[in-house]
């Protein structure tokens, strides 16, 4: 059976540690949510209010040098062995995309999402072809569903930019799928933001304020207007820097950066690392 690699690193995680509170939080908006997910696929339908699937994630020791927890898909003795056999083998691979989808769903990357929800489409036409139920009526179920689980994607990124920079989730058949600081602070918003691909711009540094790690620049798309940008780069926390020298000189900078817009303009950028001359 294939294992669900669930890890946080950056921060505080690269020390092997993290808050209890945000970890807890995080581990139990997973269960909730892949809980969702394998009702969903195995039977077209939602769990009801308390409903436990017959599977469920559970957890062996996490591994050293970052936070990682290993979770497992447990079955219970009763389980039907049409349903063993359809959902032990996939399930890692369909929680996975369901949990992926969830959280770039309200992480602002559409396309990342609509790529999970098609995989878990494909899932279900090639094992449970004979339900009673079109691709268009299942996908609406599946949106109906996801659009309830705000408050427990949520509770997933909890530990991201609050001990963790990333949480990335790992399988033996996919990608990584990595939540970022952008994307964990799109899904805390409720603002239906839209996070960019990391770009490379040169930003006109109008000031800096050193305890929040922020600068205060031009609008690169919009003159005359001053946006914020956050710096996860940890040669922010060095003085001194490229960037208080900016802000010293008022000048431009040049670095990487993931953009995020709110009802279509630029609100916000996220600085991940000086550009490289």
């Amino acid at each position: 059976m294939q294992n669900l690699h669930i890890k946080f690193d950056g921060g505080e995680a690269d020390e092997h540690r993290l808050p209890m509170r945000h970890l807890g939080a995080a581990l139990i908006g997973i269960d909730n949510i892949v809980n969702q997910g394998l009702f969903i696929v195995a039977y077209g339908r939602p769990a009801k209010r308390r409903h436990r699937f017959e599977l469920h994630l559970a957890t062996e020791e996490p591994k050293s040098g970052s936070v990682e927890i290993v979770a497992i898909l447990k079955e219970a003795q009763w389980v039907l062995p049409l349903l063993k056999d359809f959902v032990v083998a996939g399930g890692v691979e369909m929680s996975k995309h369901f949990l992926s989808y969830v959280l770039m769903r309200f992480g602002g990357r559409p396309t990342e999402a609509n790529m999970h929800l098609e995989a878990l489409m494909q899932i279900n036409r090639d094992h449970l072809a004979a339900r009673n139920q079109s691709d268009d009526q299942w996908r609406q179920m599946v949106l109906s569903v996801v659009d309830r689980l705000a408050p427990q994607a949520r509770q997933v990124v909890a530990p991201v930019g609050n001990g963790a920079a990333r949480l990335a989730l790992i399988d033996d058949s996919s990608p990584p799928v990595v939540v970022d600081e952008p994307i964990a602070d799109a899904i805390r918003s409720k603002q239906d933001d839209q996070v960019g691909d990391m770009t490379s711009m040169d930003l006109q540094v109008d000031g800096i304020i050193h305890h929040s790690r922020q600068l205060k620049i031009i609008n690169p798309e919009s003159e005359n207007r001053f946006i914020t940008a956050e710096v996860r780069d940890p040669l922010f926390s060095q003085l001194p820097n490229p960037y208080a020298d900016a802000a010293a000189a008022m000048s431009t900078i040049r670095v990487k950066a993931k953009p995020v817009y709110r009802n279509g303009e630029l609100f916000k950028l996220y600085v991940m690392d000086l550009e490289k001359q």
